[in-house]
């Protein structure tokens, strides 16, 4: 076989695979806008106990998961960007931390974990709460007067926003793993 052919054959291999991590990563950005949408309509998302889920960040985690750092890294930032702009009140914050969450998840997974659904389950539990608890001393301030009215915030809107979040990422994880696995394998067997 010439050289030609084979540097062709490489071309068209990388083109192959850039063409469907472009499909993946394109699914991921419609589901974020769905979800982000989905999110910022009041009363659309039913409140259990007082508690709305924060859709976005389970989407955040499964790309790291599924896609590692790089590209869990670049799609957090996007997730951020459009956080931050939900939220109004310190912009770039919630960017700057979720970006960080998605570059170290995208990097413990390839070197520490197998994807599985307990691995994402073990992340969402980890991570989920510490952000949504940050998300919501950003919004109210951390230095309130009245400490009663965070109190009550926490006790009956946060504590089941979060246990709400936890409870529906897994749905999030499963709708899309078996996209990126059959992508993979279409990936795969034009190889």
């Amino acid at each position: 076989m010439s050289e030609n052919k084979v540097n062709y054959m490489n071309k068209t291999e990388k083109s192959s695979i850039k063409a469907h991590k472009t499909i993946r990563i394109f699914i991921y950005i419609i589901q974020l806008f769905i979800l982000a949408s989905i999110q910022q309509v009041p009363g659309f998302i039913p409140e259990i106990y007082g508690g709305r889920p924060l859709l976005i960040l389970p989407l955040i985690l499964t790309v790291a998961l599924l896609e590692g750092n790089y590209v869990g890294f670049i799609f957090s930032l996007v997730s951020g960007i459009i956080m931050d702009l939900s939220l109004g009140n310190h912009i770039g914050v919630q960017l700057f931390v979720i970006g960080i969450i998605g570059y170290i998840l995208g990097k413990v997974k390839e070197k520490l974990f197998k994807d599985s659904v307990f691995t994402f389950i073990f992340f969402c539990i980890l991570i989920e709460p510490f952000f949504i608890i940050m998300r919501f001393y950003l919004n109210q301030g951390i230095f309130v007067v009245n400490q009663e009215h965070i109190k009550l915030m926490f006790i009956n809107h946060i504590i089941p926003g979060v246990l709400y979040t936890i409870c529906i990422s897994p749905v999030i994880y499963l709708f899309n793993r078996p996209i990126f696995y059959f992508i993979r394998e279409k990936e795969a067997e034009q190889n």
